[in-house]
Parts: C-alpha cells; structure tokens; sequence
C-alpha cells in the first residue's frame, strides 16, 4: 500500500506519526509532502496508486490549502489529525469523507491502527492484530472521532 503522509510543520507530533507510520509500512512507500501542491502532484502521477493520506492540519490557513485539492483526494483513504476541535476546523471537514479524526497530542497509535484496517482491507487479511478495536466515539457537530470500529469486508 502507498501513502501519503502531509505536515506542513516538522514538529515533534508530526515526527512521533511519521516514525511510526514508517514503521508500519516497512516495504511500502511513503511520501511525505510539506504543500497541498505536492499531495495533488503526488496522487496524479499514474505510477503511484496511493490507498491513503494521512494529513495533520496545522491551522485555518492549512486546511483551506487542504480544500482547494480535496478532487484530488477523493480517491484515498483519508484520516485527519488536527490541533484540537475547533469548531473551525470541524465544520468543513465533512468533504474529506475522513475514516478518522484524531487530535494531536492524542498520539500515533490511532492513526496506525486505522492505517493497519486498511492495509488489512487491501490484502484481504488481519495486520497488527494487537489493535485497539473499542469502537468510534461520537463527538459534537455529527463528525465520529476516535479509534476505528470493526469493519467487514463489505465496508473496506
């Protein structure tokens, strides 16, 4: 599986994600992207198929770079990691149709068990069985944030 991991910052939180998505994927490729510009170039190359993108949302400025591309990031699998919940932030976010949101200081162990869900999805089998799977918790305004619910087949 290819993916696609953007922060606009090279801070510690994207640091602890990144490390941890890279090794999770171990034999995959993973392109890290600094723009909304490169993500767009990046999924529009035919060579590169990327199945997801995890984008961490730094501010309004940075989410509004994230909706100019959101064609283009119609066809993956998107997961959210923002500062908080804003409402800001929660209000357009919608368009992304993202499989998680997760705030920041929450930690990568969401994010690569959601990754490990749709890995698991794409071959067909179970990876990272050690995941948690407590269900999604609801939050305010409609958007469900959280770790990831058993999903069938069917739902991949």
């Amino acid at each position: 599986m290819n993916l696609i991991f953007y922060s606009r910052e090279d801070d510690e939180s994207s640091r602890q994600v990144m490390d941890r998505l890279l090794r999770d994927v171990e034999g995959e490729k993973l392109v890290v992207c600094r723009t909304a510009s490169e993500i767009s170039k990046t999924l529009f190359q035919s060579t590169y198929n990327a199945m997801a993108a995890v984008l961490s949302i730094t501010d309004p400025e940075d989410l509004q770079d994230l909706l100019s591309i959101q064609d283009a990031l119609q066809s993956v699998k998107v997961i959210l990691i923002l500062p908080d919940m804003r409402k800001e932030f929660l209000s357009e976010l919608h368009v992304f149709h993202p499989r998680l949101l997760v705030q920041r200081d929450e930690g990568p162990e969401k994010v690569a068990a959601v990754i490990g869900k749709i890995r698991a999805c794409r071959t067909g089998g179970r990876k990272n069985e050690g995941n948690d799977d407590r269900g999604m918790e609801s939050l305010q305004h409609g958007i469900e944030v959280g770790s990831v619910q058993e999903r069938g087949e069917a739902d991949c």
